[in-house]
């Protein structure tokens, strides 16, 4: 599926991502991987349980030093390359490590650096278990999860009296089954019901609206991995296929992408992920991947009886929507149906792949009637094929893919990270798509969110300021090479971030940031053209966090925002205040987490998002935007093999007498929300 970028974002996000004062935030530089799901998911609150499994970790949970994805070693516990290659070599040489105390005998580890994530791994033998498919489910573990939430108000579309209106309450409700033996089996199976949609009615004859599930079977000989049902997989740097986190807005490490393995999926969110049959054989030297699946996308069709085709003029794209009968009728009324194969060749210092996907709709798509859209792809057939590599110099790491589609256009990312000093990391990315390069899978680096007509540069920069203070900077330089919605000629644009990081002392942080962006938009002021206008963004924040001891933590935060229009000559600003106030028991398995905001915009276009924590596997980003408080509490508790959890939320505006438009009016100018979730281990 091909997702489309929204235009702003708050840099708020980068705040939450500091390792080891908050493990279970948002991981820091992913900003615009982040952009890319807001406006395309049914909600502001996603499962992503599945895609943030290597980006970041939830409370309590620790990695396994003995088995540590590139991922988790670069994104969560900040390795180095060089780092990483020598514990790989490391264990290669003299096999699994049996204490944490052996990482400072590995070159690159030092014992303050070791202190430092030690909380956070452990050790545990990946090879001591029998051999065999039966003989660990002994060892396996369970988990069922049964999730509620509602609004307490009533928006219009619940009204049965209007000609179009919800069919069902206006309570989403959703479950999840897993279980895994920890070794080579894993089945997985969940459900949602989204507010609206009804159970067990007439047109929702299978009970939910929307289901997901796998079978895996995995580590056996030389077969890595066999599934039957969703899965989802990242090739290369994302240009041809890439279903998970893409490289965003910040630190060095942010800029590429790290190959997954086929990865078995029971997703309580629609799309983004493949329905078929997929397999991986290999060793730690080589590994090929096929598989056939299918992705379902909404839409309308016309029937062309001239060319004997059905047709379709619009963007693929599926927000999970099945709540009234005109939803109903464009459910999932084009298939595409997907083959691929890779072959991977790894060696410590040097990987290559290459790649070919097939893709073929049940529709032929035709570029909307708009001029901006001229170079969209059109068809029914879709061939794509890459080439990416890594390489390890020393300290300093080249990477990069080329692509083609359909033998007419190409994609290009090429990109270096190197360390001029042992206090300094830098990176540099650079991209090429062309007119005519098309991929309906592809989530590459970017900032137009099809990957096409597109040049640029970015910087990233870390530097150690200090034993406790860190510099973060990044400018990305691009030329978008044809008009784009709302923008009637090429632009060129700029991106530049700045962040401070310091401990003030033990468990007290203190960041400083800063953002701007610029943004283009037709002013229609003239009768026989749109004049272009260029708006200057500026976003910058001052977060505060802290700990009283380890019951108490606190986090303030105050977050601004300017939109200056250069043509008209305006300014419109919007800023952010609130406060966390965090609580956990230390004989007790319980938690409290509140927090009090008031944020005041000028209009929806200085919206501030920002992070909440919620239920657990749930990704939570609130808006804030026209003016008014906004106050949530969320409770955890854990007794024995189950955990329960209650989030409260409360949005009062000061300016507003109601909220939302269409379906989803509400009447007044306040919206609450309760949630519930439970979950059940099995050991």
């Amino acid at each position: 599926m091909k997702i489309k970028r929204i235009s702003t974002l708050s840099i708020l996000i980068l705040f939450y991502g500091h390792l080891y004062s908050q493990i279970d935030t948002l991981p820091p530089l992913e900003t615009e991987w982040i952009e890319k799901y807001i406006e395309n998911m049914e909600t502001e609150e996603i499962d992503l349980s599945e895609e943030l499994s290597g980006f970041i970790i939830e409370e309590g949970v620790r990695l396994n030093i003995n088995s540590l994805s590139a991922n988790a070693a670069f994104r969560i516990l900040k390795m180095t390359d060089f780092q990483y290659y020598q514990l790989l070599s490391y264990i290669d040489r003299h096999g699994e490590l049996v204490s944490l105390h052996e990482l400072v005998a590995i070159d690159g580890f030092t014992k303050e650096y070791v202190q430092q994530i030690g909380s956070y791994i452990y050790v545990e033998s990946v090879t001591l278990r029998k051999k065999g498919i039966f003989k660990n489910l002994k060892y396996g573990k369970g988990e069922v999860l049964l999730r509620y939430g509602s609004l307490l108000e009533t928006p219009a579309g619940y009204d049965t009296l209007r000609d179009n209106h919800y069919l069902g309450s206006k309570s989403r409700v959703s479950f999840k089954l897993k279980y895994s033996d920890n070794k080579h089996i894993s089945i997985g199976f969940a459900g949602e019901k989204d507010p609206g949609e009804a159970v067990f009615s007439k047109n929702y004859r299978q009970g939910f609206d929307h289901y997901s599930g796998h079978l895996l079977i995995k580590d056996l000989g030389i077969l890595k991995t066999l599934i039957a049902g969703d899965f989802r997989m990242n090739w290369g740097q994302g240009l041809i296929l890439g279903s998970g986190l893409s490289g965003g807005s910040g630190g060095v490490n942010s800029l590429r992408r790290f190959p997954s393995d086929l990865q078995a999926v029971a997703s309580m969110n629609e799309g983004n992920y493949f329905t078929g049959i997929a397999t991986a054989i290999g060793t730690h030297r080589w590994q090929t991947t096929l598989f056939y699946g299918k992705q379902f996308f909404d839409a309308s069709i016309q029937d062309d009886i001239s060319e004997e085709d059905i047709l379709f003029d619009g963007t693929l794209a599926t927000n999970g929507h099945h709540r009234t009968e005109k939803e109903l009728v464009k459910k999932r009324k084009i298939q595409n149906r997907v083959a691929g194969f890779e072959f991977r060749y790894n060696r410590r210092l040097l990987r290559i792949g290459i790649r070919s996907l097939a893709q073929f709709l049940t529709v032929h798509l035709i570029p909307p009637n708009s001029l901006y859209r001229i170079f969209d792809f059109e068809g029914n057939k879709l061939f794509n094929s890459s080439i990416d590599y890594q390489w390890v110099l020393g300290k300093s790491v080249l990477f990069g893919e080329v692509a083609m589609s359909n033998l007419s256009g190409f994609g290009i990312l090429q990109g270096i990270i190197f360390s001029p000093d042992p206090r300094m990391k830098c990176g540099v990315l650079f991209r090429t798509y062309s007119r005519r390069f098309h991929t309906v899978s592809g989530n590459a680096f970017g900032v137009n969110g099809r990957n096409q007509h597109e040049t640029g540069i970015y910087l990233s920069q870390e530097i150690v300021l200090g034993r406790k203070t860190e510099l973060l900077t990044t400018l990305d330089l691009y030329q978008i090479h044809w008009l784009r919605y709302r923008i009637d000629k090429p632009e060129f644009g700029e991106r530049f971030t700045a962040k401070i990081s310091h401990q003030l002392v033990r468990n007290t942080n203190l960041v400083f940031s800063y953002r701007y962006r610029t943004d283009f938009r037709n002013n229609h002021n003239e009768t026989q053209y749109n004049e272009v206008g260029k708006i200057g963004k500026h976003q910058g924040g001052i977060s505060f966090s802290y700990s009283v001891s380890s019951k108490f933590s606190f986090k303030s935060h105050v977050e601004y925002v300017v939109n200056h229009n250069m043509q008209e000559k305006n300014k419109k600003i919007g800023y952010l205040i609130y406060q966390d106030i965090n609580y956990s028991a230390v004989k007790l398995p319980f938690s409290i987490r509140y927090r009090i905001a008031f944020f005041d915009t000028d209009s929806y276009d200085e919206r501030i998002y920002a992070y909440e924590h919620d239920m657990n596997q749930v990704f939570n980003i609130s808006g804030y935007y026209y003016r008014g408080w906004r106050n949530y509490i969320t409770l955890k508790y854990q007794y024995k093999f189950i955990k329960i959890q209650i989030k409260y939320s409360r949005t009062f505006y000061l300016n507003k007498r109601e909220i939302g438009s269409g379906l989803e009016l509400i009447n007044g100018n306040q919206k609450n929300e309760i949630k519930g979730q439970v979950i059940f281990g099995i050991n």
